[in-house]
């Protein structure tokens, strides 16, 4: 009973941004900041360290010193203070994730955040058809609510959700949840999210090519399954619309080049030390606001300076490519692609302070490297 508890608390953390603004509505927007600071603790109490920790715990305590450091010189207030805020969380999820498949099982954890996922996803569908009338636009006006935003933003439920498919995908069980989490990612599909879908198509195709004989008739069908849903059910109807408005400027693409500019044009001007923590605001011309250039890589270059910028391109280095190295382990395999997956976004948008579903899963595969010979291949 406590271990089912434990599953879903954990799992519960995955959806914590989905439920923000409905939980602000009701008041209660501090619940998982108390659920994540539980379900840290229990992590620390109960996660066996070894040795071989020492060396992401001193990455992590190096990092945050560093920020806090870079924080000194920084104009940014309210900025600032966020984005620290931000990465305390974030650093949260990294403990929270190292620890949640402690004795435990990855599909049954992947079970409980279908649960959630699905609940959500049909409170979405019921909004999105039959309030805002299959309307993307309305349904966009009505998320927000006294000028705070009660549902989340589409790309983040797609984020969350198309990870899990994927590892369902894989294990190997096309069971209830399987069907669950397909259709919850069909519905995220319908809504017209490009990076998101492209960025899974990605993953699932190297993890398709790895092993091509074996994934040839899922291959097969998953062509004419696709073909079917193009033609014949309207689910890619936004999502081919969304592309095609990239050859008619879409005006979100505008914004992020201009932040670029913006970005590269202040790197260039503080190359080695950066503005200070929190200072893409300003630059960005958003005033002393949590804003960031969509890219975080040009966000900790131009707010970490080169020695943060640095430390971020490690981290990427390690967690794109360690997956290459990992056949024999299937389960920490998998789990990297995830990590690709969240990275190759981060390039797009997000911020690197708030990068907490990447920290959690980045979390996930360092406990199956540490743990790699006590582990059975699952």
């Amino acid at each position: 009973m406590i271990d089912r508890i434990v599953y879903f608390l954990y799992s519960s953390l995955l959806v914590s941004g989905i439920l923000t603004g409905w939980l602000s509505q009701l008041g209660m927007e501090y619940l998982f900041v108390i659920i994540l600071l539980s379900m840290f603790m229990y992590s620390t109490y109960t996660y066996s360290f070894k040795k071989e920790d020492l060396l992401w715990l001193s990455f992590i305590l190096f990092s945050l010193s560093f920020v806090i450091f870079m924080n000194i010189g920084s104009d940014s207030t309210i900025g600032a203070k966020e984005k620290f805020f931000q990465l305390i969380v974030t650093v949260l999820y990294f403990f929270c994730g190292v620890n949640c498949l402690n004795n435990r099982n990855l599909e049954r954890f992947c079970n409980a955040s279908t649960i959630y996922i699905s609940i959500i996803v049909a409170i979405y569908a019921y909004v999105f058809v039959f309030v805002a009338g299959s309307d993307l636009s309305l349904f966009k006006v009505l998320s927000i609510q006294d000028g705070n935003r009660v549902i989340s933003d589409y790309l983040l439920l797609a984020t969350i959700t198309y990870p899990i498919f994927f590892i369902k995908l894989f294990l190997g069980k096309k069971d209830i949840y399987f069907i669950l989490i397909l259709l919850s990612s069909l519905f995220c599909l319908s809504l017209g999210g490009r990076g998101p879908f492209v960025f899974l198509i990605v993953i699932i195709s190297i993890a398709v090519i790895k092993d091509f004989k074996k994934h040839f008739n899922s291959i097969i069908a998953s062509v004419f399954f696709i073909v079917i849903l193009i033609f014949y059910s309207g689910i890619f109807d936004v999502f081919i619309a969304r592309f095609n408005s990239i050859s008619n400027g879409d005006i979100s693409l505008q914004i992020r080049f201009k932040e670029y500019f913006l970005a590269l044009e202040s790197i260039s001007n503080h190359v080695i030390f950066g503005s200070g923590v929190g200072m893409s605001g300003i630059i960005l011309g958003y005033g002393d606001v949590y804003a960031y250039p969509h890219n975080i890589i040009l966000e900790s270059w131009l707010e970490l300076g080169i020695i943060g910028a640095f430390i971020v391109f490690l981290a990427y280095i390690f967690f794109s490519t360690h997956w290459l190295l990992c056949s024999k382990f299937k389960l920490e395999f998998w789990v990297g692609l995830i990590c690709l997956f969240y990275l190759i976004n981060a390039l797009k948008s997000g911020s690197i302070y708030e990068q907490r579903y990447l920290a959690f899963y980045m979390g996930i595969f360092v406990y199956f490297r540490v743990h790699k010979k006590t582990l059975k291949d699952k």
